[in-house]
């Protein structure tokens, strides 16, 4: 399997979910998503776990450094394309700092800001999958990610 394709073979989204409820969202500037709200997100690099590509494309697109908490979705499709992966993982995360105002790439998506599950509902230009996913957010709980003693040097992330 030649790298290009492995590359494209995975994405992933992050799913910030502050206490009080409110969800990150981003702006779109291309593809699929322009001017549309989703999840942070992108592909995993090659020789990046997929829970560590969400958090990096959650810092890159909308400047919140954020931990996961938990797996919240799995999209899977047969067809490829420039912008699509057959593979998609959304995690949930929560951010580090509460107080961390969110700020757009600039490139990707335009504008970043945080949205309470009414707004997501009322919004006409939004991804369906991310108001799917956004509004189940607090229904229950993320699958969470567990460890595997002995594991340290495999590529296995577990959720139960």
């Amino acid at each position: 399997m030649d790298a290009e394709y492995s590359r494209r073979l995975i994405g992933v989204g992050g799913m910030v979910v502050a206490t009080d409820g409110r969800i990150l969202l981003v702006r779109g500037t291309y593809g699929p998503q322009r001017g549309r709200w989703h999840f942070p997100g992108g592909r995993v690099e090659p020789g990046e776990l997929a829970p560590e590509a969400a958090r990096r494309e959650v810092r890159e697109e909308a400047g919140i450094d954020a931990e996961v908490v938990g797996l919240a979705a799995v999209r899977h499709r047969l067809e490829l394309g420039p912008h699509l992966t057959p593979i998609y993982l959304i995690f949930r995360l929560r951010p580090r700092d509460e107080a961390q105002s969110p700020c757009p790439d600039g490139d990707e998506c335009d504008a970043a800001r945080w949205f309470t599950p009414g707004e997501i509902a009322a919004m006409t230009d939004i991804l369906p999958i991310t108001r799917a996913v956004a509004l189940r957010a607090g229904q229950q709980p993320p699958l969470r990610e567990v460890e595997v003693p002995g594991q340290s040097s495999e590529a296995w992330t577990l959720f139960a």
